[in-house]
């Protein structure tokens, strides 16, 4: 089976603030950076108080801890580069900014005239993994990170914190309410 990688979204987790000098659809497509930043790419923390290993948006940056389990796995579709999360008293934690690499472009369902008429929750993305990837996304959909159970069972031995394993046949087309919606 399939699940959707998801980070914890309670109101007191961390969140990245987005940064002009990450060209963002350059991680959308999956292509390695080119002109990354010399050493430790920062990025600051909203003030929240909750420690998470996978912060998913705007970007995917994960802890030590999370990337270690990715490789020791095998996981080898995700180009890295060394982070510092910085909270807004000055604290630093070492981190890492992942790009999952040449996502396969997203496939729709078809879909019956009645579910068609409903809202764009009706319009759920299939995801499937690639033949020989244990993690892939859809091309321009950064939050649809698909992982198989065999890798779900990896990181669920880990003490990690943060990570939410979802259905896809939760997934309603909205990378926040979906989540919300299937809790």
């Amino acid at each position: 089976m399939t699940f959707l990688l998801r980070q914890d979204m309670s109101p007191k987790v961390w969140a990245v603030r987005a940064r002009d000098d990450l060209p963002f659809e350059t991680f959308c497509r999956g292509e390695p950076l080119l002109d990354a930043p010399e050493g430790s790419i920062r990025f600051e923390l909203t003030e929240h108080e909750v420690r998470s290993d996978l912060l998913e948006f705007p970007y995917f940056v994960v802890s030590t801890p999370l990337k270690v389990a990715f490789d020791d796995y095998g996981v080898d579709n995700i180009a890295w580069y060394p982070a510092t999360l910085v909270e807004p008293g000055g604290v630093e934690h070492e981190a890492w900014l992942g790009n999952i690499l040449n996502p396969p472009a997203p496939t729709e369902r078809k879909l019956t005239k009645k579910k068609k008429a409903k809202s764009f929750a009706a319009h759920r993305r299939r995801l499937s993994l690639d033949s020989n990837a244990e993690l892939s996304r859809p091309a321009n959909r950064k939050q649809l990170i698909a992982i198989s159970d065999a890798l779900k069972e990896h990181l669920e031995a880990r003490d990690l914190e943060g990570l939410v394993f979802q259905d896809p046949s939760s997934y309603s087309g909205d990378p926040v309410s979906s989540f919300w919606d299937n809790d």
